[in-house]
């Protein structure tokens, strides 16, 4: 039985550090596409304003 406990510890531990890499791929994503945005935004105007 403690064999079991291991390895369910283990897959839990995966699990979590899977998704909380995820999450931290995803924020990273995220702060790049807000700064591509104020870049663009910065350089092309909306037309009918110039």
């Amino acid at each position: 039985m403690p064999a079991f406990y291991k390895f369910a510890r283990n897959v839990f531990s995966l699990v979590l550090i899977g998704g909380l890499a995820a999450q931290k791929v995803g924020e990273e994503k995220q702060a790049e596409n807000e700064e591509h945005d104020k870049e663009f935004h910065k350089y092309n105007e909306p037309q009918g304003t110039s």
